[in-house]
């Protein structure tokens, strides 16, 4: 009697089974003819001379609706910041040249970020706890927010106290309270995220 039942168990879990990846397959087929209408209408990308050229048959069906839209004409300031990099403002070499305000990069700093990188304790201060090889917080490293917590205070908040102690300091500014992103794009995402509700409008200033 048990055998008949967990026989009948077994055909009903195949049965389940087979039914699945009969409905996986034709959602999956669904989608694709979906993607084709859709590269057929909606998705074209252009080459440097300003012309705009179909969807290769090739890749229809065959990338998600995010790799066709990938191939969609790209940002409209990208000739701009090529012919930057070609033609590179240099203060003695090339004074004429362009200068990309599209990029956050402050090149003023490198040099001094360079020279304090390669000082020898700071690299083995920097990776010496093995808090930095492995995934943390969103908010960034617990050093690195007591760094920026502790700059922020000692240079923005109290610049006439040269002498401000770290702890001073870190009462001023709680560590906690600071976030640490990979760039302006991340942390406004942030905000965003955090304080913005659909359909609300913010104004950022360009470049």
């Amino acid at each position: 009697m048990s055998s008949s039942k967990n026989n009948g168990n077994v055909a009903l879990i195949v049965a389940f089974a087979a039914t699945a990846i009969i409905y996986v397959r034709r959602s999956r087929r669904r989608r694709r003819s979906q993607s084709i209408d859709r590269s057929d209408t909606c998705f074209t990308f252009g080459d440097n001379s300003g012309s705009e050229t179909s969807i290769p048959p090739g890749l229809r069906g065959r990338i998600g609706s995010r790799g066709m839209a990938a191939l969609g004409p790209s940002i409209p300031y990208l000739d701009g910041f090529l012919k930057c990099l070609l033609d590179a403002c240099d203060p003695v070499a090339n004074p004429h040249g362009h200068i990309a305000v599209c990029v956050a990069e402050n090149k003023l700093v490198t040099e001094h970020l360079a020279e304090r990188l390669m000082q020898p304790g700071t690299a083995t201060s920097a990776f010496s706890d093995s808090i930095v090889y492995g995934y943390n917080g969103f908010l960034g490293l617990p050093q690195a927010r007591e760094a920026v917590a502790y700059f922020v205070a000692r240079k923005f908040l109290c610049p006439d106290e040269p002498h401000l102690s770290p702890e001073s300091a870190l009462e001023r500014v709680r560590p906690e309270h600071v976030a640490l992103g990979s760039g302006c794009a991340a942390l406004l995402n942030y905000l965003f995220f955090a304080l913005a509700e659909e359909g609300d409008a913010v104004l950022i200033p360009a470049p």
